[in-house]
């Protein structure tokens, strides 16, 4: 049976021996004993080099070759329809870790875990698609200054839409959202990817971030206040 794959070449050798066994069994019941049982089937199943050759004739001799190119072109056909279903569904996963659990992806003391307040917000402002969501802060000192963090995260409300990379989601995150402070202060660095980040900047006692977005005629502005302390006297 050399155009048959090895598991074919199993199958049929199961099927075989199990018509084999019953033989036997058959012919034990009929009063035979175990080893003329044996010699008998074997005599009736015939040759087995007769029995190979009766196979290989079923089948043209490119059989195998036939069913290996198809094989081929099956996986080739899966990996072709597969790898973008599992890139969209890892898209989908972090769309919905950036709506539902953005501490998931990232959080303020992961830039700093020296900061003297943190606070938990939900502050969403919507834009075309995507919902921009700030929902932590920190600062280093809260009866001074010095430096605040802003997590924010975006997703696009569409969950299971197709996302590529430079789409709505990434350009809230980085360099087209303006972050300045009611001192004027700017970002300094930050850290982060698509989905959610963390900006870095200075503040001075009091401030409040003012987020600012105005690209491609769709724009909000969002006020966020910072958990300042009273001072002591």
């Amino acid at each position: 049976m050399h155009r048959l794959t090895r598991r074919e070449e199993e199958a049929v050798r199961q099927e075989l021996e199990g018509h084999l066994e019953d033989h036997i069994c058959a012919l034990m019941e009929l009063g035979y004993d175990e080893a003329l049982a044996e010699e008998r089937s074997v005599t009736v199943m015939g040759d087995p080099a007769e029995i190979g050759r009766a196979m290989d004739r079923q089948y043209p001799p490119f059989w195998l070759a036939v069913k290996r190119v198809v094989m081929a072109l099956t996986l080739v056909a899966v990996l072709l329809v597969g790898m973008p279903l599992c890139q969209t569904l890892d898209n989908t996963a972090e769309n919905l870790r950036a709506c539902f659990c953005p501490e998931k992806l990232a959080v303020v003391r992961d830039f700093n875990d020296q900061l003297g307040a943190v606070e938990e917000l939900d502050l969403q402002v919507e834009c075309g698609d995507v919902t921009v969501r700030v929902y932590q802060v920190g600062l280093e000192n809260p009866t001074g200054g010095g430096m605040a963090y802003l997590a924010i995260s975006a997703w696009d409300r569409r969950f299971f839409a197709e996302q590529v990379p430079g789409d709505a989601t990434a350009a809230f995150l980085w360099n087209r959202l303006e972050l300045v402070t009611s001192s004027e202060m700017k970002p300094v660095g930050g850290h982060g990817w698509k989905w959610a980040y963390i900006y870095e900047i200075p503040v001075n006692y009091g401030d409040s971030v003012q987020m600012t977005y105005d690209r491609y005629g769709k724009k909000f502005d969002l006020t966020v206040e910072l958990p300042w302390e009273v001072r002591g006297e």
